[in-house]
């Protein structure tokens, strides 16, 4: 229980701080949103980037289910990020959202209703929304309660009861692209017979998604660099090679054509250098430049 104290002390502040670093750069969050919502997406079906961006934007047509279920989830990000102060948490919502997503004539959700009388009885209590909101997530996906994409649905859940009690960081990061890169953590969490393993990753993993763009938001307030240098400093900070889409997430403040501009002018400046080719190239830092700070 101490742990967990301590855990949610920390998140507050940093949620406060970010509360306040987003009142003075408001002329970049609508890029940072924006690109949250395209890695949220990309976190949850592999797509070639240039589709990608064509089906969020709904300017080109899918091509088979797969991208009709990027162009709904899509649609359903949106739709929680600009009205979630209207949506319901219900059995209705849920199979809204699903199907928004998945086209299924015969939809059935089932084993959920627990879960909405527990939601009742926590906000009657005034229980802490980030030790509810990872029990009501842990209760989903353990009911299965859809045939299938109970996976993407808990993360549309994640952001939806966040938003709905005030916690916004969901619009500046991607979560579904930081459950990714803990995949296995959460996968063995949400193994266990009961919450209290998961519940501590959600907080852990709530605390970095402030941390890393609260950080953000510093490298900002207190950057005299050139665009160049700032794409540097961001992939010398990383232990494993970097993609521009990760760099574009990690330097809000520059826009995409700049940030290519900058990795052209590093690699031809023997900065770092290219692994992989199309959709697969990343970037790293070369040997004889692991000193720079």
């Amino acid at each position: 229980m101490n742990n967990e104290i301590n855990k949610l002390c920390l998140i507050y502040e940093l949620k406060g701080r970010q509360e306040l670093y987003a009142s003075m750069y408001l002329n970049i969050l609508d890029r940072m949103a924006k690109m949250t919502k395209i890695q949220s997406t990309k976190a949850n079906y592999r797509i070639l980037n240039n589709r990608l961006k064509g089906l969020m934007e709904e300017s080109i047509v899918p091509k088979n289910t797969n991208e009709k279920e990027v162009m709904g989830y899509s649609l359903a990000l949106e739709y929680i990020m600009s009205d979630y102060d209207n949506i319901p948490f219900n059995k209705d919502t849920l199979i809204k959202l699903h199907n928004m997503i998945f086209s299924y004539n015969d939809l059935e959700i089932k084993n959920i209703e627990d879960i909405f009388k527990y939601y009742e009885f926590s906000i009657k209590g005034e229980n802490n929304p980030l030790i509810y909101i990872p029990e009501i997530l842990f209760r989903f996906i353990k009911a299965e309660a859809f045939k299938d994409g109970n996976a993407r649905i808990a993360r549309l859940i994640i952001l939806l009861l966040l938003f709905k009690n005030g916690f916004f960081i969901g619009k500046y990061i991607s979560i579904s692209y930081l459950i990714e890169e803990n995949k296995e953590e959460y996968k063995k969490s949400i193994k266990k017979s009961d919450s209290k393993e998961f519940i501590n990753f959600f907080l852990d993993l709530i605390y970095k998604a402030y941390d890393i763009v609260n950080n953000k938001f510093l490298d900002i307030a207190k950057d005299n660099l050139s665009s160049s240098e700032k794409v540097l400093r961001q992939i010398i900070k990383q232990i494993k090679p970097v993609s521009k889409e990760d760099i574009i997430q990690l330097c809000p403040d520059i826009s995409q054509r700049t940030i290519e501009r900058a990795l052209k002018n590093l690699q031809e400046n023997n900065k770092i250098k290219k692994v992989g080719v199309g959709k697969t190239t990343k970037y790293i830092l070369r040997g004889d430049n692991k000193d720079e700070n």
